[in-house]
């Protein structure tokens, strides 16, 4: 039977399986990441490893599982690691990443969740958790108040469960502490995902207390970010490759492809890892880069998937 994944067992691995470039017990957390799924673990904690390995710091992430505690109790015992699979036209390739600290499960331990989001250590606060948790009616330029997690949040905002809450309690914790605010990253695709953000935190805030509104208008930075890499929802599959490549047993792996892009707008008020040296692009302004995206890669996809459903395919891959 193999051994589970851990610092443990990295020296059992094959010789051509990559490992973190850094001892990662010795690097404290930066980083709170809200959504811990497999987009993230392919995407920015990926290049968050990589920025450990070029240039240290206390960079590592510190994960919240908003609803359920699976990825948690996957992770925890891991030490957070994880493989990650490339699978490219040269078949697949397996890397151990070491860059999430450990995983909160918000739904059972709620303190824990708002002691990380308050902690002095704590500088950048990102988020991977699609646009229907977020709760803001773009249209009206407000959070849209019969959104479940955000009515919740409103009635009951020092135990928030929504994304909005979660931010806004955090960050009135530190302001009440007088701590510095965290820097606010949406990783989401979303246009202006950044502004869209400070527009729904700030109303939220606005409705429970005016001045920590306005502290958060005028402190907060969010900046708006671009992402992109295709990464499947990991199967009994994507375990069992990473249990071939490895010889260990790892129930967090998750596999992509192996381009990926992330461009940011560089406002980080209190720091951020060293992501240039990953390979990330940082800009005064994301809008090209979004527009780059949506008519050359999401529209050739869309051109794909229209002129192959003529054709009597069923996937794009086909």
């Amino acid at each position: 039977m193999s051994d589970r994944l851990s610092p443990a067992s990295l020296a059992q691995l094959p010789a051509g399986v990559a490992r973190p470039g850094y001892a990662p017990a010795r690097h404290g957390a930066g980083i709170v990441h809200i959504g811990v799924g497999a987009f993230h673990r392919a995407h920015q904690a990926v290049y968050t490893d990589a920025a450990l390995t070029a240039a240290g710091g206390d960079w590592r992430i510190d994960g919240i599982a908003l609803r359920s505690p699976r990825i948690a109790d996957e992770l925890n015992p891991q030490e957070g690691l994880y493989t990650l699979i490339e699978r490219g036209e040269d078949g697949a390739a397996a890397r151990i990443i070491g860059s999430i600290r450990r995983v909160i499960a918000a739904a059972r331990d709620p303190d824990a969740t708002l002691a990380a989001l308050s902690a002095p250590e704590t500088r950048i606060v990102s988020l991977t958790v699609t646009e229907k948790a977020y709760g803001i009616d773009r249209a009206r330029g407000c959070v849209d108040l019969n959104h479940p997690a955000i009515a919740a949040d409103l009635s009951r905002p020092h135990r928030p469960e929504g994304v909005l809450g979660l931010l806004c309690e955090g960050l009135r914790l530190r302001r009440e502490r007088g701590l510095p605010p965290f820097t606010v990253l949406c990783c989401d695709n979303l246009p202006d995902n950044g502004g869209l953000l400070r527009l729904g935190l700030t109303d939220f805030a606005a409705r429970l207390d005016r001045a920590l509104s306005a502290w958060i208008e005028a402190e907060v930075a969010c900046p708006s970010t671009m992402v992109d890499r295709i990464t499947p929802a990991p199967t009994g599959e994507t375990r069992a490759l990473a249990q071939t490549l490895t010889g260990l047993v790892d129930l967090a792996a998750v596999e992509t492809e192996p381009l990926a892009q992330w461009v940011i707008e560089d406002r980080f008020p209190s720091g951020r890892p060293a992501w240039e040296q990953a390979g990330v692009i940082f800009t005064a302004d994301v809008r090209p880069f979004e527009a780059m995206k949506l008519r050359m890669l999401n529209g050739s996809h869309s051109l794909m998937a229209y002129a192959g459903l003529l054709c009597g395919h069923r996937h794009v891959r086909d």
